[in-house]
Order: structure tokens, then C-alpha cells, then sequence
């Protein structure tokens, strides 16, 4: 085989598909990466909403402060979820109105968590309202 017919059949199409591999690897690569971080984000939050959620019952506990942090990021963390967003807009009005009731407060606040774990895919159909409802602590 001569060395023209030897480059033309072999080392053209191989540095020509590494030309092509290297932007598109690159390229899902970024995206793949992006969309990871903004899950964890999300799932980082839903976690200190959710795990955090005890302080319903003891607001003046060390967990206050996590709480509303996460609370404070759920704009952030799901701002592609018009969904989320909307159902933390109505416990902000609902729970910084002391018109409405525990009941109400609860209300909204299951409804939040609700659409959270739409948004992320987590299943609820073993999650229930009195599951939300219910908080594990320690002491009084």
C-alpha cells in the first residue's frame, strides 16, 4: 500500500473523527455537568426543607437557621419550576400573615414539599399528609 492511499484511508478519517469527537465530547460533557449540579442543588435544598421541618414544633431550636436558609434558596435552587415557585410564594403570604391559622401554614407548607418532589421525581404515593406532617424529635 502506498503512503497516499495509506493517509487517505487511515490517518485523514482518524485525526477528522477526533476533530469531531473532541467539541461534541466536550460540549455533553459541560451540559451533563451543569444539569448535576443544579440536581444536587435541588436535592440539597428539598433535604433542609424537609429535614429541617421540626421546627414547627420547637422554633427556637439550633435548626431554625437551616431552615430558613433553605427556605430562602428554594427561588434559587428551583427557578426552572414555575410549579415550586408558585407553592413557596403561597406559604411565604400565608405564614408571614399571623391571620391565618396553623392549619392553613401546614397546608401550604405540604403542598410546597409536594411540588418540590415532583419537580425532583421523588415518589410520594408511600407520603402522606400526616407523614408531612408528623416530625421525629428528641425531648419535650
Amino acid at each position: 500500500m502506498d503512503i497516499k492511499k495509506y493517509l487517505y484511508c487511515f490517518i485523514f478519517p482518524a485525526l477528522f473523527s477526533g476533530l469531531i469527537a473532541v467539541p461534541v465530547t466536550f460540549y455533553m460533557t459541560v451540559n451533563y455537568e451543569k444539569e448535576r449540579v443544579v440536581a444536587e442543588y435541588k436535592l440539597d435544598t428539598f433535604k433542609g426543607v424537609a429535614g429541617y421541618r421540626y421546627i414547627f414544633n420547637k422554633p427556637n431550636s439550633s435548626g431554625n437557621d437551616k431552615f430558613v436558609s433553605s427556605m430562602n434558596q428554594v427561588p434559587f435552587a428551583f427557578g426552572d419550576s414555575p410549579l415550586v415557585i408558585e407553592k413557596h410564594e403561597e406559604y411565604y403570604k400565608i405564614r408571614s400573615n399571623k391571620s391565618f391559622g396553623a392549619q392553613a401554614n401546614n397546608d401550604a407548607f405540604i403542598k410546597l414539599v409536594y411540588a418540590m418532589m415532583d419537580d425532583l421525581e421523588i415518589p410520594r404515593k408511600s407520603i402522606g399528609d400526616n407523614t408531612l406532617e408528623k416530625v421525629f424529635t428528641i425531648g419535650n
